[in-house]
């Protein structure tokens, strides 16, 4: 009998920003913001499988999706996110990440940061690297502003650079009831 590879599939959503208040600019370059962050229904789907060592991925998209703006993809926040982990973790071994697209790019729906922080969730899980919530948002403050509001998941209100992220829903409560968006890209 074959031995199984373990593998595991992310759902990533997309967000939306029901209120983005610039406060001013830090020392450090970026801006302080306050903002109310809420994933919604769309998101990508993410595959990480189980390798030995290395970290390959692939990106595939629904048809009406331009992935021409993708780049690098050393750059994209998925694999960084693995590289990061695979770093501070020497007990990490390796992953074949596989991204299908859903959310568009640069339509503000943090598609990359959602797929970062798929990958910090999952590859928690995969490489059974016992890390907090609190510990895989830390990782994701250093990819992205979005990512660790996206590791909490839920609706949340975060500040600073995005590192400061504390929910809006009462404990166990993932979604707002009754609120429908209608978005346009």
């Amino acid at each position: 009998m074959a031995s199984q590879v373990p593998s595991l599939v992310v759902d990533a959503p997309a967000k939306i920003n029901l209120t983005l208040e610039v406060l001013g600019r830090r020392p450090d370059g970026y801006h302080d913001l306050r903002s109310v962050v809420m994933p919604i229904a769309l998101s990508d789907r993410i595959e990480l499988t189980a390798t030995t060592d290395g970290i390959g991925m692939e990106v595939t998209a629904d048809p009406q999706l331009d992935l021409s703006a993708l780049g690098d993809p050393e750059s994209n926040l998925a694999m960084r996110a693995a590289r990061l982990l695979q770093q501070r973790h020497r007990s990490a071994g390796g992953v074949a990440i596989r991204i299908h697209k859903r959310i568009p790019l640069g339509g503000g729906l943090g598609g990359g940061s959602a797929d970062a922080a798929g990958a910090l969730t999952g590859l928690n899980w995969l490489w059974k690297l016992g890390l907090s919530v609190g510990d895989l948002m830390e990782l994701g403050a250093e990819l992205g502003s979005d990512v660790p509001a996206l590791v909490h998941g839920g609706a949340v209100c975060m500040e600073g650079r995005g590192e400061r992220v504390r929910p809006l829903l009462a404990p166990g409560e993932r979604r707002a009831p009754g609120i429908w968006v209608v978005i346009a890209n």
